[in-house]
């Protein structure tokens, strides 16, 4: 565990020999069908860490889980700060509060976070880290898909929430190395929601006049198991 007394400043520098050992990966390809393809739910529990959701606009996490396990919601858990996607998730049976409750330590599968992971600061990032390594099974993944800000093709989508925080692509990865996890990085989707064709298509126009990648997803794919310098 991290001591409490440790700068966090200081740790979070400690992986400097980690953050670029692996290089990220371009898809291409439709963004949807890759992740769909890549990362089976079939038969496997999953926690959807800052779910969102509610019976009109259930969260791509859930609505995957269902179809790829023939309807059945069993599989699926979510966790959401929020009190009314919290009494949606209670009413399918499916919250699982992620810091407090023990019962499911070293029993998930998967852990997803979708368009969350940017709007924890350090200290959060840390914490849901530890946590995520202690209620993942061994080989269990860690799946984060957040916005590529650093060339971000609808980069205002990124910069107008203020509760949004940089996140890095190789250096991310180099960090949540550190808490036990072997990534791969990925950065896809050539288009943005929730924004128009025609604004998507100009972004898209001006990111390759610049020479700039012409994506707005950054995946970081962790699978449990290595050694790792938290100290977990």
């Amino acid at each position: 565990m991290i001591h409490k007394e440790k700068n966090i400043s200081s740790y979070y520098s400690s992986f400097a020999y980690h953050r670029f050992t692996k290089r990220r990966t371009y898809v291409w390809g439709r963004y949807s069908k890759w992740y769909k393809n890549r990362f089976d739910m079939n038969g496997k529990t999953v926690l959807d860490f800052g779910s969102g959701g509610s019976d009109s606009a259930p969260s791509a996490i859930f609505s995957q889980s269902l179809i790829q396990n023939g309807g059945s919601e069993n599989y699926y858990l979510g966790y959401d700060t929020d009190g009314r996607v919290q009494d949606w998730l209670r009413s399918k049976g499916c919250f699982y509060d992620f810091f407090e409750d023990d019962s499911k330590i070293g029993q998930i599968d998967m852990i997803a976070g979708n368009q969350v992971y940017e709007h924890l600061d350090i200290e959060e990032r840390t914490r849901f880290l530890k946590r995520a390594h202690e209620l993942l099974k061994p080989s269990g993944r860690l799946v984060l898909a957040f916005p590529f800000n650093l060339y971000n093709m609808n980069f205002r989508y990124f910069w107008e929430d203020i509760t949004h925080k940089p996140v890095g692509v190789e250096a991310e990865a180099g960090f949540i190395e550190g808490f036990g996890f072997d990534c791969e990085v990925f950065v896809a989707g050539l288009k943005g929601d929730p924004f128009g064709f025609m604004e998507n298509v100009l972004c898209l126009i001006r990111n390759l006049l610049l020479f700039f990648p012409p994506f707005w997803i950054t995946v970081i794919d962790g699978v449990k198991g290595k050694e790792n310098f938290a100290g977990n």
